[in-house]
């Protein structure tokens, strides 16, 4: 770092690393993830979390929850998934391929 003490500033490194280290210690089952995504799983995640206010983290918690239960009900236990719009009542059938 140009005019900053460079045992200073790994000293500041090595804290922010243990405050981060500590923060998963003290979230039991929590699981650092590092993808790739699309433009548009990131503008998913983008519309959720601004509408729910919520940070990307639960945004993709969320999403993945969702995506979980609709897999689940059509992939895994053969149901059907409807969609009764508001407007005129009228059914769709969501199909998973």
């Amino acid at each position: 770092m140009p005019g900053g003490n460079t045992a200073t500033t790994e000293a500041k490194v090595r804290t922010l690393a243990e405050n981060s280290a500590e923060r998963r210690e003290e979230q039991p089952g929590a699981h650092r993830l590092t993808a790739n995504i699309s433009s548009a799983t990131k503008a998913a995640l983008d519309e959720i979390a601004d509408r729910e206010q919520i940070n990307q983290t639960e945004a993709l918690r969320r999403l993945v929850a969702y995506g979980r239960l609709l897999y689940r009900t059509a992939q895994i236990d053969g149901d059907e998934i409807l969609i009764r719009r508001t407007d005129d009542s009228t059914l769709e059938r969501i199909i998973l391929i």
